[in-house]
């Protein structure tokens, strides 16, 4: 049985057995340093599998994981050297490339097959899932920079704008769960924990006790799109071919043995270094299937995890471009490779 007790008891053992996990383990390993969107958490749970598990050791490497956070922008970083590789959204790799000063960088994978991105409700057990239509003249909470998603989204699923009650809210649940609002865009990978911890408290108010939460994603209603895609300098794709291959088979690895092994890797992560995701966060994570799920895609059953489509970034730029955020679409040829995908395929 998989218990709190066995989480703990196995992430004493993995902190026992990696006191250096993320530093050079051996003078003959090759030190490479990556980037994150964002501060060390669950999400990145492949990277810390991959390390713990000797994945990135089996290919001469050691990896150095590079914290991101408010003023710390992979993309600078990498371009500028002071990290290999980077993990970012989808969206900042076209951009970097089309920014009036261009930073040359390419993807070569993309972890997240399709955004997190969604409008989520609260509903009872076994009620229907929501339609788009549904929330035609309801109350609509998004973040200051969401109404170009809405809009996106409303006229790609023939939902009356007009009709939609926006309210702009921060980033955590409460509107949802207060009732203030009946729609809440966050994403099914962070703010969906804090819907399930608080509607099944014991102390549970009786408007939210039992409740489910539904989600309908943005990349599957309206504009599809990658995340956590992993960039590194053309130059190192162009001079260094073998390190990206390297890279890219190991985060592979552990993407997969996140999917064969999620308790596993959920007491790997709850005990890796400098990781913020609480223990039960990290065992929710990888137990319920929703950040595994995003992994996978028709395309990583065909070709491999982190395969991407030109058709998904030409739709992904296209969308940005229709908004004005770009002034061109690029051949995805121009900023994507595929070259180093290492075969290793979801289920």
């Amino acid at each position: 049985m998989f218990t709190k007790r066995s989480v703990m008891a196995g992430a004493m053992a993995a902190v026992m057995s990696l006191p250096l996990a993320g530093a050079a383990l051996a003078q003959d390993l090759q030190e490479v340093k990556i980037a994150l969107g964002w501060f060390r958490n669950g999400q990145y749970a492949a990277l810390m599998a991959a390390d713990v598990e000797g994945y990135f050791k089996d290919e001469g490497i050691a990896i150095e994981l590079l914290d991101g956070g408010p003023g710390k922008n992979p993309i600078a970083i990498v371009g500028v050297g002071q990290a290999d590789f980077g993990v970012v959204f989808g969206t900042s790799v076209f951009r970097a490339r089309l920014a009036s000063t261009p930073v040359d960088l390419t993807a070569v994978g993309a972890m997240i097959q399709g955004g997190p991105y969604a409008y989520i409700r609260l509903a009872d057990k076994g009620a229907p899932e929501p339609t788009p239509k549904d929330m035609e003249g309801k109350r609509i909470g998004i973040q200051s920079d969401g109404e170009v998603f809405l809009k996106a989204f409303a006229a790609a699923n023939d939902v009356d704008y007009d009709s939609l009650q926006v309210q702009i809210v921060q980033g955590g649940a409460e509107p949802l769960l207060t009732g203030q609002v009946d729609y809440f865009s966050g994403w099914v990978t962070n703010q969906t924990f804090q819907i399930e911890t608080e509607t099944s408290a014991e102390d549970a108010p009786d408007s939210i006790r039992g409740k489910i939460w539904q989600g309908m994603l943005l990349s599957d209603y309206a504009v599809n799109s990658y995340g956590d895609v992993i960039v590194t300098q053309t130059r190192t794709v162009e001079e260094n071919p073998e390190l990206v291959e390297k890279v890219l088979r190991a985060v592979a690895r552990g993407l997969k043995l996140a999917e064969e092994q999620p308790e596993h890797v959920a007491q790997i992560v709850a005990a890796y270094p400098g990781q913020l995701d609480s223990e039960e966060k990290m065992i929710w994570r990888m137990t319920s299937g929703v950040q595994n799920g995003l992994a996978k895609s028709d395309a990583t059953r065909e070709h491999g995890y982190l395969w991407m489509e030109p058709e998904v970034w030409k739709e992904y730029q296209q969308f940005y471009l229709d908004t004005g955020e770009i002034d061109r679409v690029m051949d995805p040829s121009e900023f994507s490779t595929n070259a180093f995908n290492p075969g290793i395929k979801s289920d």
